[in-house]
């Protein structure tokens, strides 16, 4: 735990904010929640959240890929806007889990 911290603050010291909040985001929290409610679906509701996920992971950036060639401003911010639609693409599943693990346990 002490060598996460440590490799956050670095981070956050060495990068943009931007960056940063997108790389602990994408390979810290967002892995780390997901994981948590995967555990909690039934063996019958995982296929389908699978589905789900990977289509609402895999669509964005698809088109993200395809657009970046036609995004106007210079290299830096193209790759803000990518990150923000790589962050969408992360919140989509995150948030289709949750609502399914929600509904479950009603």
């Amino acid at each position: 735990m002490l060598i996460f911290l440590a490799v956050l603050v670095v981070t956050a010291w060495l990068t943009h904010p931007l960056v940063y909040f997108a790389l602990y985001f994408s390979l810290s929290h967002s892995p780390r929640h997901l994981r948590q409610q995967w555990v909690q679906l039934s063996s019958s509701e995982r296929r389908p959240a699978m589905l789900l996920v990977s289509l609402f992971t895999l669509l964005p950036v698809v088109i993200a890929l395809l657009l970046a060639p036609l995004l106007s401003g210079h290299w830096s911010e193209r790759i803000i806007a990518l990150v923000f639609i790589g962050l969408a693409a992360l919140t989509m599943p995150h948030m289709l889990l949750l609502e399914q693990a929600y509904r479950r346990s009603r």
